[in-house]
């Protein structure tokens, strides 16, 4: 069971959070596996243990859990147990909308074999067969289903044991076994596969221009009436990029993104008490100069840097303890009951802060413009900040350990943030100029942040309730009781946004009533609108009949090869192939779609025909059955690209063949 997608649009910061960046795209088979065999003879009666070697060799590639397996076929008088996997990362999967384990680094799976007391003496074979599947994350794009069959040689009693060298051969050394640390499952889309056309190759066309063929393909895809949802994609896309575990470090647009994140932290009311005692630590109000204002609220911010850089080094130095923690459903719990605390200290039920002897000791440290002064209550200011900065800095601190990043790239993510929370002081520090006084808007803002860790708090409730039910265990209440927290704080937050009580006053404010009312709108149309049905593409199951039709015809083909494990294949399906100037295009060509879930005799031959490495794979063929190569899709198209390779298409088949001679 999951949360529903659209209420992550409540929560936007931590939604751009949790992503993280990319790196290199690895070409080549990016899996193998090799069997790990006793290296000393077994004692009649003992116990050893063969493993299977899982290796991923690219870090932009992940196996998932639950489509790997290793499975004993033959023991030879000896008795093997149950194959142990070691423990992956659980993330939320967009293929099968759970959450699923998958691993992003090598690692290594034991099956237990006990030798029997009258085992005879000698060498014993053990054949077992190794399953996997995985895909590519920044592109994610799906790899088909593989097994592996490997064997070794136990060895009882006082012979030498000998692994298989065809199965075992290379230098575990290379490969260890590896805690994993892998990233967010967001949904299959691209790749670089070697896909190659069928041979013999075809007389060669000049490519067609991108012009409308017709008047059915002179439409324009993804109309005015989808501009939110593209804006939307284009930012998924970029985050998703960004996603890959084990990459160097954090890419430009999640700096910006965090970087923007510590600016508006600097707006909460947590941080609003430091603002008098910066000036007076810094001295603006003398007659001191702007430059060494300036050098004095820059040591200063460098003291709120200190105070969050170290929690990040901390963090990259813990191996992964950040991340592996937040898929433990207790831990996951109690940040959300730390966040509904802090929520609760912004509704006035109690204060949270420093007590006001340590403040006004730490403004006196300052001595009025000293420099380690302002450096010391700097570091003050990143902890009294605590309680609005602590749920994105839990975040980072997250992503930090589940990317398992050196302490450089950590450092800089968290300095980037204490940047942007530090740019209020060292405008004040610098200008000291007037500043609005505390009072009732104080309070609004105060009731806005405390709506905001509310919805922080359901965030994490819900992640724990999907890492509960992913385990197996049935929460068929939980949908119900989220989806009623979720309205009351929707209805919370317009309440505070109309003014509270104010709003049925004498004090009333039309404008902000009627901003309370847009925000219930809003809030409620994202929890409760219906997924809209969409016409779609009509496609063909019959290979052979439709490109004999097509031929007959003179109408060009669109080959299209899917399955369910495929995420960009049904992204297509959803996105692209739903598009009203798509659909109203694809009436000048044939189209069939040749399904891969399973093996069929059918689509093992298109698979071999084709070349085809891994799904989504889409071809372009001409009315003579040739493809039209540099329009092959290997991954998610958007309507509007895809939409001008149709058009690409249709003006390439209706040109001459240039010459057999070019073929190829």
């Amino acid at each position: 069971m999951t949360v529903m997608t659209p209420r992550l649009l409540l929560l936007v910061v931590p939604t751009l959070l949790l992503a993280a960046p990319a790196g290199a795209v690895d070409k080549d088979d990016p899996f193998g596996t090799q069997a790990a065999c006793p290296t000393a003879p077994v004692a009649p009666g003992a116990t050893t243990s063969v493993a299977v070697e899982y290796q991923v060799f690219s870090e932009e590639f992940f196996i998932y859990r639950d489509m790997s397996s290793v499975t004993v076929n033959e023991v030879a008088g000896l008795t093997a147990g149950e194959a142990v996997f070691p423990k992956g990362k659980v993330k939320f999967d967009k293929v099968s909308e759970q959450d699923r384990e998958i691993f992003s680094h090598n690692f290594r799976v034991e099956v237990p074999i006990t030798v029997p007391a009258d085992a005879a003496a000698g060498s014993h074979v053990v054949a077992f067969n190794a399953r996997l599947q995985g895909c590519n994350k920044p592109e994610n794009y799906c790899l088909f289903p593989e097994n592996q069959d490997l064997t070794c040689d136990v060895v009882v009693g006082g012979a030498t044991a000998a692994a298989d060298p065809d199965e075992s051969a290379g230098d575990p050394a290379e490969a260890p076994p590896a805690v994993d640390t892998p990233e967010a499952v967001d949904a299959p889309t691209v790749a670089d596969a070697a896909i190659v056309t069928p041979a013999p190759a075809p007389a060669a066309r000049s490519l067609g221009s991108s012009d409308a063929a017709s008047d059915n393909c002179a439409g324009e895809a993804g109309g005015s009436a989808g501009v939110v949802a593209r804006v939307t994609a284009w930012l998924e896309g970029k985050l998703a990029a960004q996603s890959t575990a084990g990459a160097s470090g954090p890419g430009a647009l999640f700096l910006l993104l965090v970087f923007l994140g510590g600016v508006a932290s600097s707006l909460t009311p947590c941080v609003y008490p430091m603002i008098p005692i910066t000036v007076s630590v810094i001295g603006a109000n003398a007659d001191q100069g702007k430059a060494k204002s300036f050098s004095l609220a820059c040591v200063y911010v460098g003291g709120i840097a200190a105070t969050y850089t170290v929690l990040g080094v901390a963090a990259a130095g813990s191996s992964g303890m950040f991340g592996s923690a937040l898929q433990n459903p207790w831990v996951l719990g109690g940040v959300g009951t730390v966040l509904f605390a802090l929520a609760l200290s912004m509704f006035g039920v109690y204060e949270f802060g420093l007590p006001s002897a340590l403040t006004n000791r730490a403004s006196m440290a300052g001595g009025g413009g000293g420099y380690v002064g302002a450096f010391v209550v700097g570091t003050v200011a990143g902890i009294v900040a605590a309680p609005c900065t602590g749920p994105i800095v839990l975040m980072l601190l997250a992503v930090i350990g589940t990317n398992g990043w050196g302490l450089v790239p950590s450092a800089v993510l968290m300095l980037t943030y204490s940047l942007g929370l530090g740019m209020l002081f060292l405008a004040v520090g610098t200008f000291a100029g007037s500043l609005p006084r505390s009072g009732a808007w104080m309070e609004t803002v105060k009731h806005v942040f405390g709506v905001i860790l509310v919805g922080a708090t359901l965030y994490y409730v819900g992640q724990m309730i999907n890492v509960i039910s992913a385990g197996g265990t049935e929460l068929g209440w939980a949908d119900l009781l989220m989806t009623v927290a979720w309205t009351v704080t929707v209805i919370g937050g317009a309440w505070v946004v109309a003014g509270e009580k104010d709003v049925l006053g004498e004090n009333r404010n039309l404008a902000r009533a009627v901003g309370g009312v847009l925000a219930l709108g809003v809030g409620l149309f994202l929890l409760f609108a219906p997924e809209k049905e969409h016409e779609a593409i009509t496609w063909s199951d019959q290979y052979q009949a439709t490109l004999s039709s097509a031929k007959t015809e003179g109408r060009p083909v669109i080959l299209d090869f899917t399955a369910d494990w495929c995420a960009a294949c049904k992204e297509l399906e959803h996105k692209t192939y739903t598009d009203a100037a798509v659909l109203q295009c694809a009436d000048e060509f044939e189209t069939v779609m040749i399904d891969g879930t399973t093996d069929t005799p059918e689509f093992v031959e298109l698979k071999k025909e084709y070349g085809i490495k891994g799904l989504p794979a889409v071809y372009f063929l001409c009315p003579e059955g040739d493809v039209v190569k540099e329009l092959t899709l290997k991954g998610f198209e958007p309507a509007d690209r895809f939409l001008e390779k149709m058009n690409i298409a249709l003006n390439t088949c209706r040109a001459e063949p240039a010459s057999t001679a070019s073929a190829g």
